[in-house]
């Protein structure tokens, strides 16, 4: 039993190990996951900047002790939002009257949207229901939380330089460099590129792979390692044109956005082009046979 328990620790171990070392990677496979919603452990709450057009879902902790006590209900939560198009989805939620004062919900996670540019504050006060008399119930302290609501990054352009770049037995990596336009973009931003592979004579050939790249600042280098280009090619090295075009884009924090998937993506297609192509052999010379 013991030995059993010690192998599956070393597991663990090594499973975070690796886990941990896959997040510090700078090219991310895909977009990671929305985060699970869990009770943050800080004592504030940490302003926010959200990509304009998100809905996002919003987690407020309970009272341990009132959470944990058998001598209360649940508690509810009086949330509220205030800004020019904010507004909070609380048609899921389950209205509660706790003492007969306002509405409260009992849900401790809401969704938000946000419509608009601008400052917007987010509200909640948590009153608690005591078994023992359910018409009364005491009023916590307000919990506010700032959100920046900003326009999406954009990329207007990829420097010059990139739009043909490799050459005659080119080896990879290959440095994409691009720039943001937008100065509201706060970092890390995510970036979505697409590598299509090409044939010396034209021909698409492969399926096209779609990659995710962390920005953390306003200029950014996609590093094209040989094995995306060998992804999109189908093969080992293969000769030809390769573009890489960037596409979709989320901030640090609509990143987890419930709706991601809808929220605007790059207007327009900025793409650079890779040309890996083979050093000619160069045959021998022969004089023309006398006839």
């Amino acid at each position: 039993m013991k030995k059993m328990t010690m192998l599956r620790s070393i597991a663990t171990l090594a499973f975070i190990v690796v886990v941990g070392m896959n997040l510090s990677a700078q090219v991310i496979v895909g977009l990671p996951a929305a985060k699970a919603i869990t009770a943050p452990g800080d004592t504030a709450s940490v302003a926010d900047t959200v990509s304009v057009g998100a809905v996002m879902p919003y987690f407020v902790r309970p009272d341990a002790s009132i959470k944990g006590s058998s001598l209360y209900n649940p508690s509810g939560f009086k949330w509220t939002i205030a800004g020019a198009g904010a507004t909070l989805n609380t048609g899921s939620l389950t209205p509660t009257a706790i003492g007969g004062v306002g509405t409260y919900y009992t849900d401790t996670l809401v969704n938000a949207t946000f419509a608009s540019l601008g400052n917007i504050t987010l509200s909640t006060i948590e009153r608690s229901s005591p078994k023992f008399s359910p018409t009364s119930g005491c009023d916590g302290n307000a919990r506010n939380l700032t959100v920046d609501v900003i326009a999406l990054p954009s990329i207007p352009t990829i420097a010059n330089a990139d739009t043909a770049q490799g050459g005659c037995s080119a080896a990879a990596p290959f440095t994409v460099k691009f720039n943001f336009s937008a100065t509201t973009a706060k970092y890390p931003v995510y970036v979505s590129y697409t590598v299509n592979a090409y044939s010396i004579s034209g021909a698409a050939i492969g399926s096209a792979q779609t990659f995710w790249y962390q920005v953390n600042s306003s200029t950014g280098n996609i590093i094209v390692p040989q094995s995306q280009l060998d992804a999109a090619s189908g093969g080992t090295n293969v000769n030809g044109r390769y573009t890489v075009t960037l596409g979709q884009l989320y901030d640090r924090i609509s990143s987890n956005a419930t709706n991601r998937a809808s929220l605007a993506v790059n207007a327009s297609s900025v793409k650079a082009a890779i040309l890996v192509l083979p050093t000619p052999n160069t045959g021998i010379i022969k004089h023309i046979k006398t006839l």
